[in-house]
């Protein structure tokens, strides 16, 4: 049977999986045996909606690779009906400073 040597983990992670193998009576290489195997037929299985819900719009998708492709979807549409943007970095910059202080300022309010 073929030997995996993991280098540098981490010992947090390590105190973890020495626990969990106390826990569900296994050794450590039985337990690590164990959890790559889960992880396995976990990527196997077809995708579930409890993935990644979008902030902004509320929907979700099964990974975040799916929920780029659906923005890059939308981005080619948007440049179909509107063709190029020009882009000006000091505005977009502005624009996210003004979110940032309307946010802290919210948050203020909320704390006194």
């Amino acid at each position: 049977m073929p030997a995996v040597q993991v280098r540098s983990l981490p010992d947090d992670i390590y105190a973890q999986l020495v626990q969990a193998a106390r826990d569900d009576e296994r050794s450590i290489a039985q337990q690590i045996t164990y959890y790559i195997k889960r992880g396995l037929e976990r990527r196997s299985e077809p995708p579930t909606m409890t993935g990644v819900v979008d902030r902004h719009t509320g929907i979700t998708y099964h990974s975040h690779k799916a929920r780029r492709q659906a923005v890059m979807r939308e981005l080619d549409k948007f440049h179909k009906v509107h063709g190029t943007v020009d882009v000006d970095f000091d505005d977009i910059n502005r624009i996210i400073e003004e979110g940032h202080e309307e946010r802290a300022e919210r948050i203020m309010k909320c704390l006194s």
